[in-house]
């Protein structure tokens, strides 16, 4: 049970990190098609901002899949 809610918290996330890696592209592509190179700036800084996120989740994601045969492994125990 507990790592099926590993799983599914996992592809939570997974979902998560995708979708910030697409706000952070669609920042990149408008700030492409601008003039003003403040307005461009800030687009550019925004897009930073969420592959930043993304970056933190994914580690965060990765903090949980090594943790998760820990506690697989202490079940097991557990029921011998």
């Amino acid at each position: 049970m507990l790592a099926c809610r590993f799983a599914t918290l996992g592809n939570g996330i997974v979902q998560r990190i995708l979708e910030y890696h697409r706000f952070a592209e669609e920042c990149r592509r408008l700030a492409d098609s601008l003039m003003n190179p403040r307005h461009k700036q800030k687009l550019q800084e925004m897009a930073a901002a969420w592959d930043m996120l993304a970056i933190e989740r994914k580690r965060d994601l990765d903090e949980k899949k090594t943790s998760e045969p820990e506690h697989r492994d202490r079940r097991r125990t557990d029921r011998q």
